[in-house]
């Protein structure tokens, strides 16, 4: 025992004497006796005033310069409440400071930092950041949560018995506003800022918070304070709730989930909701008071607070109501959908806004509020132009030129298109419109501007397309001499409108798509080997209706004879084929399928027989009457030629196909399944499909179409948060959204 005792004292003796050799520097820490119950006693009474810094005084920290106020600086100050045994705000200049490694990024700091327990090191970087201005980005948020610890105590506590600190809140209040705008990416510390600014506009004025411009910028999960109290007070005391006042309620309340077109086209949204919010509820809606009654406080960001209650007075409490919540929605909802064209043009051409193609995708009502230099010069152009006429022929150069400073030989397809829904939106329609079967404009030629109809329709009906088609036809055969008899052109007119029953709105458009067509006649370059590929009966069925297109006058003259035996040969038919059928077609014979070998008749033949007495030089010199219920038969059998015209007619360049690698072919496409993937590369090879053509394909693939429309819109909307089809009939494939996402 003794010697264990003996080597215990030589090894403390050897301690301490290397200790007393060790130089290296140390940094003094010294105990802080705030926790002691003696200490907490002799300042328990401390006025905060005494403590409190006020703005714009200077104070000496550590023999640090620190400008601006608005501390409290001192040994002790008591906590109002919370779990801290002593104002976490509070600066006691007898703690130590270690400017040596100030701790810039906070490191050495709680969740809920107090000044009394952090590091030294990181009290050296809270000195640091005051010094310079309370402005510095590269410091940590703590340190500012540090210092909105005091403005929180003297706003919340201290204006309770003092004075001085309620005058002191506007000063307060526009310094939390200050480090808002420094420090508001914070979400956390954004929060907790705006709800004491909330707190403190209740506070300073109760009475009327509806008299304030309602808050705008969602802050947290809840409803804030103001606006649950502002409407609040508005059903209180019977008064109508503005456009708003209504606009914050819904854009903040926590189950609204607003789409890109709200953020993106902000402005826009509030605009249009206005409008259609005072068409529908004039000075606003006028609710009756709910049952549940508003109770409000709030927790400080602080941990030597308690709650805060505010006093709000005896409101009932929005929060709980569910009914005007949801009208106000569907108000939104359909506002955003109506920006949903002009947001997603945007988000491919950011640089484009305010350009003349985002204005046209504008709803109406906005366009008839906002202005645009450049769409006011081309609707007064159309106003001077159309006088008081419904329709009229200009030069398609000059409208051009109104759309683009550039000079070029036409628009394109989506440049065609959105002009023409600029037009739409001042009241009046064009021809040609790629998205009624016209071509796009060409800066040679004339196009058509004339008044629309109201409810005209925004798509083709398949008469409509049925009537393009034959009425492109009529114009070749019609226009060959370059005149078209007025009675031959009204005829044309009437009888389309008349057999294929079309709207109001589509006779006035078919009316200005024949003047457009007859203006400059489409002539024969590039159907000769379209209708090469043809079947011998969609031949037949070509040359019958051509006939009866020729004869819609009830005469068909020479110059027409003249087209007839240009197209006759293309058809794989002679000309004297020609005479032969006209002369088949007065006697109320069919034409047949094919070229018919001409031979001696026998009695057990059969095919078809040779009319007699074709006069041809007396029909080539003067023409030939026709019967006109046999022309409005052949005329009236249009639907079998309506589609195969259409793809002879089709001259649009077609939209670059996205190229898919073999992989990609194997494998499914971003966050699509295999069937979903396989739809989607037949649907890439071409822009636009009609709604039945779309269910086909979908039925083909084991699809339900509207679900599967939703599922490829889903998966876009999840890569770029747009849609990746668009309309209903026809339905359109984006193909940019395609090659950039899909591809």
């Amino acid at each position: 025992m003794e010697v264990l005792l003996f080597v215990g004292v030589i090894i403390v003796i050897i301690l301490l004497i290397r200790n007393s050799m060790d130089s290296s520097p140390r940094v003094r820490v010294s105990v802080s006796t705030e926790d002691s119950p003696f200490y907490r006693e002799r300042y328990a009474n401390v006025d905060p005033d005494s403590v409190w810094v006020s703005s714009g005084k200077p104070v000496n920290i550590s023999g640090e310069h620190i400008p601006g106020g608005m501390l409290y600086v001192g040994n002790y100050l008591q906590p109002a409440g919370g779990y801290s045994s002593v104002e976490p705000s509070l600066i006691n200049p007898k703690l130590n400071v270690n400017f040596n490694n100030p701790d810039i990024d906070g490191s050495g700091m709680s969740y809920w930092p107090s000044y009394a327990d952090i590091d030294p090191s990181s009290r050296a970087a809270y000195i640091n950041w005051l010094s310079s201005g309370r402005s510095d980005p590269n410091y940590s948020i703590g340190y500012v949560f540090l210092f909105f610890y005091g403005l929180e105590r003297r706003v919340f506590v201290d204006t309770r018995n003092s004075e001085q600190a309620v005058s002191e809140i506007s000063e307060i209040t526009f310094e939390v506003k200050r480090l808002l705008d420094i420090y508001g990416s914070n979400w956390s510390f954004n929060g907790y800022a705006n709800r004491f600014l909330e707190a403190v506009q209740i506070m300073q004025s109760p009475e009327r918070q509806y008299n304030f411009p309602p808050p705008i910028e969602r802050t947290s999960w809840e409803l804030p304070i103001n606006l649950r109290m502002g409407i609040g007070q508005l059903i209180s005391e019977g008064k109508p709730i503005s456009s708003a006042w209504a606009y914050s309620w819904i854009l903040l309340h926590p189950d609204t989930r607003l789409r890109t077109p709200a953020t993106r086209c902000g402005d826009d949204l509030k605009a249009l909701f206005n409008i259609r919010y005072i068409a529908k509820y004039g000075n606003g809606m006028t609710l009756k008071p709910n049952k549940s009654r508003l109770n409000i406080s709030i927790h400080p960001a602080s941990h030597g607070i308690g709650q805060v209650k505010i006093p709000c007075g005896d409101l009932p409490d929005i929060s709980r109501v569910t009914g005007p919540v949801n009208k106000l929605r569907k108000i939104i909802e359909d506002c955003t959908d109506l920006l949903d064209p002009m947001s997603r043009y945007l988000g491919r051409n950011p640089d484009q806004e305010g350009s003349l193609e985002a204005f046209g995708l504008l709803p109406l009502e906005l366009i008839e509020t906002k202005t645009n230099p450049a769409a006011d010069s081309i609707k007064n152009w159309i106003s001077d132009k159309l006088g008081d006429n419904q329709q009229t022929a200009v030069d398609a150069s000059e409208l051009i030129a109104l759309w683009t400073d550039t000079d070029v030989a036409g628009l394109s397809k989506k440049e065609s298109v959105a002009l023409a829904h600029l037009l739409e939106k001042f009241g009046h329609g064009l021809e040609p419109d790629p998205r009624f079967g016209g071509t796009n404009l060409k800066a040679i030629g004339k196009a058509i501007i004339f008044s629309l109809e109201k409810n005209s329709p925004k798509v083709p009906t398949e008469e409509y397309q049925a009537a393009t088609v034959l009425l492109r036809l009529a114009a070749i055969i019609s226009g060959i001499d370059g005149t078209v008899a007025e009675s031959e052109r009204d005829y044309l007119e009437a009888h389309v409108e008349k057999a294929l029953k079309l709207s109001k709105g589509e006779k006035q458009r078919i009316k200005a798509h024949l003047d457009w067509l007859l203006y400059d006649p489409p002539g024969l370059a590039g159907m000769k080997k379209r209708v090469e590929s043809l079947q011998a009966s969609e031949k037949s069925s070509i040359a019958a209706f051509c006939l009866g297109v020729a004869g819609a006058d009830g005469h068909i003259d020479p110059s027409e004879i003249k087209i007839l035996n240009k197209l006759y040969p293309m058809l794989g038919y002679s000309e004297d084929e020609v005479f032969t059928h006209i002369h088949s077609m007065m006697s109320g014979g069919n034409i047949p399928d094919a070229p018919v070998t001409i031979q001696k008749a026998g009695d057990d033949q059969h095919g078809f027989k040779v009319p007699s007495e074709v006069n041809i030089e007396q029909i080539q010199k003067n023409g030939v009457d026709l019967d006109m219920s046999i022309v409005r038969a052949k005329l009236e059998e249009t639907a079998t030629v309506t589609q195969i015209l259409g793809d002879i007619f089709d001259e649009e360049e077609p939209e670059e196909v996205p190229i898919l690698s073999d992989q990609q072919k194997e494998n499914t496409i971003g966050p699509l399944d295999p069937a979903h993937s396989l739809l989607l590369r037949e649907l890439v090879k071409q822009s636009e499909w009609r709604r039945s053509e779309f269910e086909i394909l979908a039925e083909r693939h084991g699809l339900l179409p509207d679900g599967a429309l939703d599922i490829l819109n889903d998966a876009a909307y999840e890569l770029c948060d747009e849609p990746l089809l668009e309309g209903d009939d026809p339905i359109e494939v984006e193909m940019d959204l395609v090659k950039e996402y899909f591809s």
